[in-house]
């Protein structure tokens, strides 16, 4: 039992330490006249604590090491959440070569005809004038 409760308080300590220096990189971050993201200033204080060892790399390995085990999964839903408006707000960069086959041989309206769409809608404008 004192094992696991050792175990425990290892990682309990190693995520408040990680914790810590993020919301000091965030208060720092907001008294700061530049825009620097508080997240990137945390790590760069954790990381001047780790380098000039004043704070033991023993007490946040455990946190560590489960962050870094689940990153892939941590990652998922943030790339999903930046990359759903970001389609919305661009045109895409390859357009969908399905689509423009069907557009080609089939005209926008599907009438199976073998003639671009692009010949048929400039021959549509000429008749609605």
């Amino acid at each position: 039992m004192l094992t696991v409760l050792s175990v425990c308080g290892r990682y309990l300590r190693a995520f408040i330490i990680i914790y810590l220096c993020l919301y000091s990189g965030n208060g720092i971050a907001s008294l700061l006249p530049i825009t620097i993201p508080g997240s990137i200033l945390g790590m760069l204080i954790l990381f001047a604590l780790l380098a000039s060892q004043i704070l033991p790399v023993n007490w946040v390995k455990p946190g560590c090491h489960l962050i870094i085990r689940y990153m892939a999964l941590l990652f998922v839903p943030i790339s999903v959440g930046v990359m759903r408006p970001y389609r919305y707000s661009q045109r895409p960069v390859w357009p969908d070569r399905h689509l423009l086959r069907r557009q080609y041989f089939c005209g926008a309206g599907g009438s199976g005809r073998w003639r671009p769409a692009v010949a048929r809608s400039s021959s549509a404008q000429g008749a609605e004038r």
